[in-house]
């Protein structure tokens, strides 16, 4: 019986450490109150998304991020490639953002998307 309840404890410790390894944590974002669209934001994709016919008005790369609402309306997928966690990593054979830049645009979300 003593046996039993060894092989018990262990495999349920096992299952415990196993299941708790695939979960994963959001660690929260410390965002300054408010981000600012035209000042935080806008010229993150000026110089990064919008030049040479990326995404300017022509949106050669297949979305044109020139404008809010623009951006706000295609900012969740934004949000994935700028990480480069989900589609083609952006900017295309470029420098990934920074971290402080994608916590900028994240924080811009989280705070609605504003046109300020």
């Amino acid at each position: 019986m003593r046996i039993f309840k060894i092989a018990f404890i262990v495999s349920s410790i096992c299952l415990l450490m196993s299941c708790t390894q695939d979960k994963i944590v959001e660690i929260p974002v410390e965002c300054p109150d408010p981000i600012s669209f035209s000042q935080d934001v806008e010229p993150l994709f000026v110089t990064g998304c919008s030049t040479s016919g990326c995404h300017g008005a022509a949106a050669a790369g297949g979305y044109n991020l020139e404008g809010h609402s623009n951006i706000s309306t295609n900012a969740t997928p934004i949000l994935g490639v700028i990480r480069h966690e989900t589609g083609t990593p952006m900017p295309f054979n470029g420098s990934k953002w920074s971290d402080a830049d994608i916590q900028t645009f994240q924080c811009w979300m989280d705070q609605g998307k504003l046109d300020n």
